[in-house]
């Protein structure tokens, strides 16, 4: 039985094709920054509270039923909007209901939070993910 010699066109198209899949399949090792992470719009879904080793949700007691569908909008420029959504608290009030200025400290462990007409609040950042925020 003859062998066929290897054929130079097909080496180079077998190595073209690995480079292809190699380039293709890179991983991208970047993670996002915290930054990145929180400048988004987010929505509230609950509220916890921890008396006596008991952690239970105090939403609905703590937030009015207008105010539980409200947007929080955090802009990578360091300012934040909070909107109303379909559940307005006065229907021919402003959507736009508060604004001001964030901060991350402690390499994104904690969040200031610096509303124009309040005073400010430094929160712990217990989870932060492209999908939850956990203050």
């Amino acid at each position: 039985m003859k062998m066929k010699p290897f054929s130079t066109k097909l080496a180079l198209i077998a190595l073209s094709a690995i480079l292809i899949l190699s380039i293709g399949c890179s991983k991208d090792d970047t993670q996002p920054t915290a930054s990145e992470l929180l400048s988004k719009s987010w929505i509230q879904t609950d509220l916890l509270a921890t008396v006596n080793g008991i952690t239970e949700s105090v939403f609905d007691d703590e937030y009015e039923l207008c105010d539980q569908d409200n947007s929080y909008n955090f802009k990578s420029d360091g300012t934040f909007t909070v909107t109303e959504n379909t559940t307005k608290c006065d229907p021919l009030g402003p959507d736009q209901v508060s604004s001001g200025t964030w901060t991350l400290l402690e390499n994104g462990k904690k969040i200031t939070i610096d509303p124009i007409d309040e005073d400010p609040q430094t929160l712990d950042i217990d989870e932060l993910s492209s999908t939850s925020m956990k203050v």
